[in-house]
């Protein structure tokens, strides 16, 4: 495949949604202790040296999936009467009270499921193996899905193709969270718990593959 200008632009067209974007609320799970303190604390200094809002605890915990509506936020916040600002948090000592409130988040949220992450799916790989290298003499997809350590989904899709003798060498492209890489960063074995893949790639072969792990 010719590399262009054009080589790393989407090729599903993004009126489709298929997967998640940053303008959709971020769920709790997603986050450890460490990491929440870090999102709580950067509202509070943006406060504090540049000007911006000192947000309602309440406002605050409605920005997350499973947490918009006002009966659902108000049973998190009635937890912690002392806290009514982000800055509460500082002010009063509590910054230990963070990461109850991620739990109390938590706990009344469900976990992301396999589908919040989406997929590219068999169909897009066929079309695109169609689109760069024409006719294919044979072509497979797998799609893996597993949890890991911290009960967080993930998704994991292989596709291969095996070239009519007349195309060019094929070629092994790789992608994490829909986004390529420069180079296989699993190099040639992966290790998801027991999941466990060994990959032999023919010359011939024309390999995508692409991973999805949430991230906060």
């Amino acid at each position: 495949m010719p590399v262009s200008e054009d080589s790393y632009l989407p090729t599903r067209d993004p009126a489709k949604r298929f997967k998640y974007v940053p303008s959709n609320p971020a769920s709790p799970h997603w986050y450890d202790v460490e990491a929440f303190k870090r999102l709580v604390y950067s509202h509070i200094g943006h406060h504090r040296h540049e000007g911006g809002d000192d947000l309602p605890l309440r406002a605050f915990v409605r920005q997350f999936k499973g947490l918009t509506a006002t009966s659902k936020a108000k049973a998190v916040c009635d937890d912690f009467p002392e806290i009514k600002l982000l800055s509460d948090f500082e002010e009063n000592g509590a910054d230990d009270m963070v990461g109850l409130l991620l739990d109390e988040m938590k706990r009344h949220t469900d976990a992301p499921s396999h589908a919040t992450l989406g997929s590219v799916g068999k169909e897009h790989f066929r079309e695109r193996f169609e689109e760069y290298y024409g006719l294919l003499h044979s072509f497979d997809y797998k799609k893996m899905q597993g949890t890991l350590h911290t009960g967080m989904p993930y998704v994991v899709e292989f596709a291969i193709a095996e070239l009519a003798e007349e195309a060019q060498e094929g070629e092994l492209f790789t992608a994490v969270n829909y986004s390529p890489t420069f180079g296989d960063l699993l190099e040639r074995v992966m290790n998801l718990g027991e999941n466990r893949i060994e990959m032999r790639i023919p010359r011939s072969a024309w390999v995508p593959r692409d991973l999805r792990f949430p991230h906060s």
